[in-house]
C-alpha cells in the first residue's frame, strides 16, 4: 500500500512539473513588443495564473511526497 501511495505522489509530482513548464512556455510565447506605439513591452496576463496554481500544486505534491516518506 506504501508504494502505491509513493507512486502517485511521484506522479502527482511530475505532472505539476510538467504543468509548471507548459504554463511558463505560453507565458514566454505570448511576448509582445509594440514597436510603433511606445517601447513597452506586453506579456498575456491570464498565463500568469497558471503559473501560480502550477507552483501551488508543486508545492503541495512536494509536501505531500515528503510527509509519505517519512511516515
Amino acid at each position: 500500500m506504501k508504494k502505491i501511495n509513493i507512486v502517485k505522489n511521484v506522479l502527482f509530482t511530475l505532472f505539476s512539473v510538467l504543468f509548471f513548464a507548459f504554463a511558463l512556455t505560453l507565458y514566454i510565447q505570448s511576448f509582445e513588443n509594440k514597436i510603433e506605439s511606445s517601447s513597452k513591452i506586453k506579456f498575456d496576463e491570464k498565463y500568469v495564473i497558471y503559473i501560480i496554481l502550477a507552483i501551488c500544486c508543486l508545492i503541495v505534491s512536494i509536501y505531500n511526497f515528503v510527509i509519505e516518506a517519512k511516515g
